[in-house]
């Protein structure tokens, strides 16, 4: 029987670099003889070996070409309690529900399924994958290009704030004569919230403002590493105003240079400003 690696239409992958067909090893004879067939068939076809065995340097996978075109590929593979011949292309896997490619130990079938969906692709086929490959590239080079104008338009907005800024008086007047003065004030408004929220955040995490939580008539008050219980008795006077600033506003809602109020029993009191009294 004729020796599949001495067909002189098989190759070694590109991807493969580095190695040549006489370091790789035959594969199982009836894989091999199946190939044989398939190019005394198919004088046309071209067969590279695109999979190997990393232990053995046996041949795995072998995929049939057309002028260039891929016609699918025939693996040597163990399913079902031995080894048998796994074939593929676009044809099967759109054709099957549960796998994307039809296994089977008989020679014969394997054979038959390779005579049915290797050949070139038709009309409707190319069509179809030049539509699928052409919506992929738009879509990629569109998502490419919408990041690219968002990097530019960030650079004007960031100049072009900028430059508003020395003229922020005949700004403010033309926003005014455009009745859009609320968005200034709006803005003014978001702003002082934003750093509110920081400054707090940054005071929480650097342990200068006060964790308090509120159970049972009493306080547990966290500051840095320092743990207390207190009353309102104890409860220095600063905190309970804050205290009771935060206790009318709803929960998750912060005051600037107050705090925060996390729920009923938890809140974030923000430090005292330099000069306050404790």
């Amino acid at each position: 029987m004729t020796d599949m690696m001495t067909l002189s239409r098989l190759t070694v992958s590109d991807k493969m670099t580095g190695v040549t067909k006489e370091e790789y090893k035959s594969p199982n004879d009836r894989f091999s003889r199946l190939i044989v067939e398939l190019a005394t068939r198919n004088p046309l076809w071209n067969f590279v070996i695109t999979d190997v065995r990393t232990y053995d340097k046996r041949v795995q996978t072998v995929t049939a070409y057309q002028h260039g075109e891929n016609l699918g590929y025939i693996e040597w593979t163990y399913f079902r309690g031995d080894y048998g011949f796994e074939i593929g292309n676009d044809r099967i896997e759109k054709a099957r529900e549960r796998s994307r490619a039809y296994k089977t130990h008989d020679e014969k079938k394997a054979l038959a399924a390779i005579k049915k969906t290797f050949s070139p692709k038709n009309v409707a086929e190319r069509v179809l994958e030049a539509a699928k490959n052409a919506k992929k590239l738009l879509g990629e080079q569109s998502y490419h290009k919408r990041r690219e104008h968002s990097t530019a338009e960030h650079a004007v907005e960031k100049h072009a704030v900028e430059f508003v800024k020395t003229i922020w008086a005949q700004y403010e007047t033309h926003m005014e004569t455009q009745g859009k003065a609320h968005i200034l004030s709006k803005w003014r408004e978001v702003e002082v919230e934003m750093k509110t929220l920081d400054e707090l955040s940054s005071a929480f995490e650097k342990g200068r403002s006060a964790l308090v939580i509120k159970t049972d008539g009493q306080y547990i008050v966290k500051t840095g590493d320092k743990i207390e219980i207190m009353d309102d008795t104890t409860l220095p006077a600063d905190m309970r105003a804050k205290l009771g600033m935060l206790k009318l506003v709803e929960d998750e809602h912060f005051i600037t240079n107050i705090g925060g109020k996390v729920n009923a029993e938890v809140f974030v009191l923000a430090p005292n400003e330099e000069g306050e009294d404790k």
